[in-house]
């Protein structure tokens, strides 16, 4: 980018999108490159505050609680974005559905509760 020049990415959410494996590494590279962690630390002056007027333990009005949780829904959200980024990175192992079991449970102890059991009936 050229220096006044102000170009945004336009950023679309795709639910089928997934990063290959190639991907990943060199984005982990990039996001660990002390250059990027410096990018960040810059970018930190923009995230909100903790101090709003009229919020706090003094000066306060009927709206203060109000104020107080949509900046403390600012913070988390920008908090929650940072964290989604590094998340994404985070290879999740896959689970393994359990096999079903294949066997009956007439010989447990419970398996009849709230009725008699069977009984096999041999004098007949």
């Amino acid at each position: 980018m050229k220096k006044g020049e102000k170009i945004r990415p336009k950023i679309v959410f795709n639910p089928f999108s997934k990063l290959a494996p190639k991907e990943k590494e060199w984005l982990r590279a990039t996001l660990t490159d002390p250059r990027y962690i410096k990018l960040l630390g810059i970018v930190q002056q923009y995230r909100p505050a903790s101090k709003c007027a009229k919020a706090g333990s003094k000066d306060r009005d009927e709206f203060s609680n109000e104020r107080a949780a949509a900046r403390l829904s600012e913070m988390c959200g920008w908090d929650l974005y940072e964290t989604a980024i590094f998340a994404v990175l985070t290879d999740v192992p896959e689970l393994k559905p359990q096999p079903e079991a294949s066997f009956p449970d007439t010989g447990r102890v419970d398996a009849h509760w709230g009725q008699l059991p069977p009984t096999s009936d041999k004098t007949k």
